[in-house]
């Protein structure tokens, strides 16, 4: 008889420990070449100045990100979005279109299985279109105007989230207000991006909270 939690879950916690672990490792292997085979030595200050650099850019994604993209990837897809990366702008989409077109509740074992399939696909697309645009990239660009270059640069991404905040919120339409209000007072006030980023899923994750109890008690009334 299948079990999820010791069929799915467990084995999934294991390889993705494991090959976060390996793939964090091996992520020093450039740093220890330079090192040992080049001969290039930075001074031990220079380094711990470069590290606090990234981490006071990335520090506050490493708690933002895995608790806005967990309700959506799922346990094993989140591990194997981040260690393939492009999570906001492939993962996700790809995930939450899969459930869409599947009819899945987020948080359920159905999801999680759907959500792991279409992660899979993205990533072997990704790693196809990737080897492809390699080799042949450079020459397609050449072939197209500016215009459409600067408009591949500027609104690909936004229109990727339009798309996700559209599907989600269609669903959600008494959180769209404070959902866009949010962050815009965040914005006007000059705060950095990951602190917009944290208030807002954090306070989005309170007022979803109040909505679902107060939902759930006019019903048990």
């Amino acid at each position: 008889m299948f079990n999820y939690n010791d069929h799915w879950k467990k084995p999934v916690i294991k390889i993705g420990k494991i090959t976060l672990i390996l793939a964090t490792i091996t992520s020093f292997i450039p740093a220890i070449y330079l090192t040992l085979i080049e001969g290039a030595n930075p001074a031990f200050s220079s380094i711990i100045k470069s590290w606090f650099t990234v981490l006071s850019i990335y520090g506050m994604m490493y708690i933002i990100e895995p608790i806005s993209f967990y309700s959506v990837l799922g346990l094993s897809g989140t591990y194997l979005s981040f260690l393939s990366g492009n999570i906001g702008n492939m993962r996700v989409p790809c995930s939450i279109m899969a459930m869409e077109v599947t009819n899945s509740e987020p948080g359920t074992s159905k999801a999680e299985i759907v959500s792991i399939i279409a992660i899979v696909s993205s990533v072997i697309t990704n790693i196809f279109l990737l080897t492809l645009m390699a080799f042949a990239g450079a020459s397609l660009l050449e072939l197209l105007p500016p215009q459409i270059i600067v408009g591949f640069q500027r609104f690909t991404i936004p229109s990727v989230y339009g798309a996700m905040f559209l599907q989600i919120a269609i669903k959600n339409v008494k959180l769209i207000p404070f959902s866009i209000l949010i962050p815009y007072i965040l914005i006007v006030l000059g705060l950095p991006a990951y602190i917009i980023t944290f208030f807002t899923v954090l306070s989005m994750i309170i007022i979803s909270r109040i909505f679902y109890l107060k939902s759930k008690s006019s019903i048990n009334i």
